[in-house]
């Protein structure tokens, strides 16, 4: 998970699902400094998936690098119509290619993840509140991405029910209002809470009352202020969390304590294998409590 200081990537490696995803990719300058070279050292050449969660300069501003270096296969945007200037440039870009483009609304698939939100009837005044909200279970382990999601599309995601309950949460900070709300954190019920904030930036960063109040809930609140990037890697129920300055955290969902026996908790070392591996806008501070050297 890259650290764009307040921007965001993920890029999810799920060969099972279909090929390499990658949410968003930053302003320019991100996609071009830190975006790129990731994916080049992680032996990406050319994307099967391409998707743009919402208009957020600091999430789509890099769409150029993005297609000039890894020609994405297939793009996926919202069904939302935004005001964006980049995000209408990509659009107009993909229309003069004729190429391959899904607008993305609730119920649709893509590699592996399901999308929650928005609805093909939403019409929202604020782009936060039609960001794209993914929902995906990877070896039994449930990931959520909510992007900036704001407080009306947090709001018409509960109203309209469904599985929302996730053990693992991806949210930005909506320009406006708090990041998971009380009834969306109570339907979603975390174990692990990734919140995507700037180190330097100020306006981008979590308040103390929000971190405050989302440590309350009992999941463990992570920071990209706080740890820059990380890698995720899921496998039959657990998941093992890293970041760039040695951190390591591991953890297992419910069913995977009640299915495993004893001696199978212990030991998820370097070799583990990863099923999944995300990687984008966010940092680790700690995961169930526990916290060793890698």
């Amino acid at each position: 998970m890259l650290a764009l200081d307040g921007g965001s990537a993920h890029f999810v490696h799920a060969p099972s699902q279909g090929g390499d995803l990658l949410v968003d990719c930053g302003n320019e300058s991100a996609a071009g400094f830190i975006v790129k070279p990731f994916l080049r050292g992680q032996g990406v050449n050319r994307l099967p998936h391409f998707l743009v969660t919402h208009g957020d300069a600091r999430h789509v501003a890099g769409w150029r690098t993005v297609w000039d270096e890894f020609q994405p296969r297939a793009v996926g945007l919202s069904v939302a119509s935004f005001r964006s200037p980049e995000y209408r440039r990509l659009g107009e870009m993909l229309d003069a290619a004729a190429h391959d483009r899904t607008r993305l609304r609730r119920g649709d698939t893509i590699a592996g993840w399901t999308v929650l939100h928005p609805a093909a009837e939403d019409n929202f005044a604020l782009a936060d509140d039609a960001a794209l909200v993914l929902r995906g279970t990877f070896s039994g382990v449930r990931v959520l991405l909510l992007s900036d999601l704001g407080q009306a599309g947090q709001r018409a995601l509960v109203e309209r029910g469904g599985e929302l309950q996730a053990d693992i949460v991806v949210a930005g900070l909506p320009a406006r209002g708090e990041p998971l709300g009380a009834a969306l954190l109570a339907a979603v019920q975390p174990q692990v809470i990734i919140l995507s904030d700037a180190a330097r930036l100020t306006a981008e960063r979590a308040s103390d009352a929000s971190c405050a109040r989302l440590a309350k809930s009992g999941a463990r609140l992570l920071r990209t202020s706080q740890n820059d990037s990380l890698t995720i890697r899921l496998r039959s129920g657990r998941w093992e969390i890293r970041d760039m300055h040695g951190g390591r955290w591991r953890g297992e969902t419910a069913a995977a304590i009640t299915a495993s026996a004893p001696d199978d908790q212990a030991g998820l070392g370097a070799s583990w294998p990863a099923d999944v591996v995300p990687a984008a806008a966010s940092s680790v501070a700690g995961l169930n409590g526990s916290r060793s050297s890698p």
